[in-house]
């Protein structure tokens, strides 16, 4: 039996999928389809066919921060978080942008073809250190893992598909985060902080500044 895989395989992080609504052609008889990093929320289903069956089978666990019935980020996060919480959070930003000068740069809908070559191989460089630190492979590290983001992504930036979150030390890469989008959903893809920087809590920080 053929087996058909989405395009992009896992590295797509779920971006969008649509099952069919209505009786399937006969294209498909006799065929197989395995979609990867398909959200539990999208609650796809394959309506009433009779002909297209469907197996879930978990993948991993994914985290979702729901933000409709909140109207900015200090809204979110008191109502989500303690006053105690609140207050670390904001004292991590502080000492960050104190100790050093701090920019914060989101790279969506437009990025030179040099900014985004320097933001990935920081990128890289980031993530080989973290995971050499930690003495464990990280397989968005792989070359053929790699060389599909590095390929994909600087297009889908121009197209507002994809995002850089970049957050600069005296104008050096300290935190990279990528992003994929939908109509109504940001996914984070692949995020990286400089283990130099560990004590000034780079990823609340960073993912309190994309929810911003």
């Amino acid at each position: 039996m053929p087996l058909y895989v989405n395009a992009g395989s896992t590295l797509t992080k779920g971006v969008s999928y649509e099952l069919f609504t209505e009786e399937p052609t006969d294209s498909l008889k006799n065929k197989a389809l395995l979609i990867f990093d398909v959200p539990r929320y999208f609650k796809l289903e394959v309506g009433a066919s009779k002909k297209l069956g469907l197996l879930k089978v978990r993948q991993y666990p994914g985290y979702l921060i729901q933000l409709n019935d909140f109207t900015d980020l200090n809204d979110y996060l008191s109502k989500t978080f303690s006053k105690s919480s609140n207050q670390k959070f904001k004292r991590y930003q502080q000492r960050l942008e104190q100790c050093f000068t701090i920019d914060y740069k989101v790279y969506h809908g437009a990025i030179s073809k040099e900014a985004y070559e320097h933001v990935f191989n920081s990128f890289y460089r980031l993530l080989t250190k973290r995971f050499d630190d930690k003495q464990t492979v990280n397989n968005n590290l792989f070359d053929h893992e790699w060389n599909f983001y590095h390929d994909v992504v600087y297009q889908m930036i121009l197209e507002k598909k994809a995002s850089l979150y970049v957050i600069y030390s005296d104008q050096k890469p300290i935190s990279v985060r990528l992003n994929y989008y939908s109509d109504e959903i940001i996914f984070d893809a692949i995020t990286v902080f400089d283990i130099d920087y560990s004590k000034f809590h780079l990823g609340k920080i960073s993912i309190m500044k994309v929810l911003e």
